[in-house]
């Protein structure tokens, strides 16, 4: 079996009737990497993630003791509870996560993409105070 490369790739590529990143190309780099991760599974806002790739050590969401998966994170996690009801709210149907991140609609992707930049922006400023708070606690030692 040969490996397809160059034109041949290109070619698969322009023979699939649906390309997600042709779909959000007017979202912006940020916002199509984050549904990019949360499609695969590999956001780097998760535990879960962070396991796997041996970061951490632990998989558990901190806020409530659930394995923090992205599934957790986007539909499950109290923590995320106000910006979830907000998408929530503006969104006509709500539907699974997988049908949310699949949709070719892109004012639901649109909306989706803005939930995650505000949860990983969350999640940021939870990681940046408890690694102050590490600093701090080793400076005092």
């Amino acid at each position: 079996m040969v490996a397809l490369r160059g034109r041949g790739m290109l070619q698969i590529h322009k023979n699939t009737k649906y390309d997600p990143a042709k779909s959000q190309q007017s979202l912006g780099r940020k916002k199509d990497i984050l549904l990019s991760k949360a499609r695969t599974n590999r956001w780097t806002q998760c535990n879960w993630y962070l396991t796997f790739i041996k970061q951490k050590k632990d998989a558990k969401c901190k806020q409530c003791g659930a394995k923090d998966t992205t599934e957790h994170v986007i539909d499950k996690c109290s923590k995320h509870d106000q910006a979830r009801e907000c998408l929530r709210r503006k969104l006509s149907h709500w539907g699974n996560i997988s049908s949310l991140l699949a949709s070719k609609d892109i004012n639901v992707i649109n909306l989706v993409a803005n939930y995650l930049v505000t949860i990983e922006g969350d999640r940021k400023i939870e990681e940046d105070e408890a690694r102050k708070l590490n600093l701090a606690n080793t400076n005092t030692v």
